[in-house]
């Protein structure tokens, strides 16, 4: 029997939508907060930053500073505000250079 190809953001995922089912599973029962969802959730942001980063990398690799800057400027624009971006702050800074 072949199975399909599982991605491992996939399975991250999962287990985030698994995590985050228990918690609120918790919170309606009347529970305290469980404690191991803030270590998952923690290791899991750090799993995502450090791909991103990875990724942004190659991207800026490929296509160079200036259309780089301009991805970063547009989606920083568009989110000021709303979501925190200040890890795609960081990595901006770091792969452009920072701003003057």
């Amino acid at each position: 029997m072949n199975g399909g190809t599982i991605a491992f953001w996939d399975v991250l995922w999962r287990m985030r939508k698994w995590v985050n089912y228990k918690e609120a599973q918790a919170l309606l029962e009347g529970q305290d907060f469980l404690p191991y969802v803030e270590e998952f959730d923690d290791r899991l942001n750090s799993i995502l930053t450090a791909s991103a980063a990875i990724i942004e990398s190659l991207l800026y690799t490929l296509i160079g500073d200036t259309r780089m800057r301009e991805m970063y400027d547009g989606y920083l624009g568009m989110t000021a505000g709303k979501v925190d971006c200040s890890a795609l702050q960081v990595r901006r800074d770091v792969l452009c250079g920072l701003p003057f």
